[in-house]
């Protein structure tokens, strides 16, 4: 029962870090929490799943060059262990971001979605993905958030 507590409490603070490395604008530390195998998939606008750590930090470069001020904000965090060294997450997001052109904010409200593993390191990001429920602001392709029939 400690393991298991202390084991959310190093992933929440993983998924944190995720956010306050891209307000800091520091790829290489966001790339950091990936597995050295992971895959990520933040939609089609950034090019569909990419694979690898190096890719992650090459993409998330590129991506905060388009910023000149981001913010996110994560809250809802809920955590499953199908084993011992292997977690699910999901995650509500809101993330706030200031164009480099001057063009209007945009503003994104949606979820991660984890697998995660732990490593000789602590625990590391294995999967994600990102699914949109709206967004303001910007023209970005992201794959919805899956919502039972109603």
């Amino acid at each position: 029962m400690l393991r298991e507590l202390v084991d959310r409490r190093d992933i929440a603070d993983l998924l944190h870090a995720y956010c306050t490395f891209l307000d800091t604008n520091r790829p290489a530390r966001v790339a950091g929490l990936f597995a050295e195998d992971c895959v990520a998939d933040y939609g089609p606008s950034f090019g569909g799943p990419i694979r690898g750590r190096e890719r992650i930090e090459r993409g998330c470069a590129r991506t905060l060059a388009m910023w000149s001020a981001t913010s996110h904000h994560l809250s809802n965090i809920r955590i499953e262990f199908p084993e011992r060294d292997r977690a699910e997450a999901s995650s509500y997001l809101y993330a706030w971001h200031r164009p480099v052109d001057g063009g209007p904010d945009f503003h994104l409200w949606a979820r991660y979605y984890d697998r995660l593993r732990r490593t000789p390191d602590g625990w590391r990001l294995a999967e994600r993905r990102l699914r949109v429920a709206g967004q303001s602001g910007g023209e970005f392709d992201f794959a919805p958030i899956e919502r039972a029939p109603g």
